[in-house]
C-alpha cells in the first residue's frame, strides 16, 4: 500500500487491482508498512466498495483505480 498527500491509502492487490480509499471515507487509522495485510474487497448493499482488512477487522470505502 501507499499513502497520498491527503493521508488516504491506495492497495496495490496481488493479483494486480489498485484500489483507492475515498476521500469522503471518515475511517483513519494507521496501517504499518512493514506488515503484510489480508485485504477482501466487499461490493455495497446500495453502490460502491469497501475494502476489509481481517487482522485489524476494520473497513473503509473505496474505489477501483485499475
Amino acid at each position: 500500500f501507499a499513502i497520498t498527500r491527503s493521508g488516504t491509502y491506495v492497495f496495490f492487490l496481488d493479483n494486480g487491482q489498485i484500489w483507492k480509499q475515498k476521500p469522503a471515507d471518515s475511517n483513519r487509522f494507521r496501517l504499518s508498512k512493514k506488515r503484510d495485510y489480508t485485504v477482501k474487497v466487499i461490493q455495497g448493499a446500495i453502490s460502491g466498495y469497501r475494502l476489509e482488512i481481517e487482522e485489524m477487522r476494520r473497513s473503509m470505502l473505496i474505489e477501483r483505480i485499475k
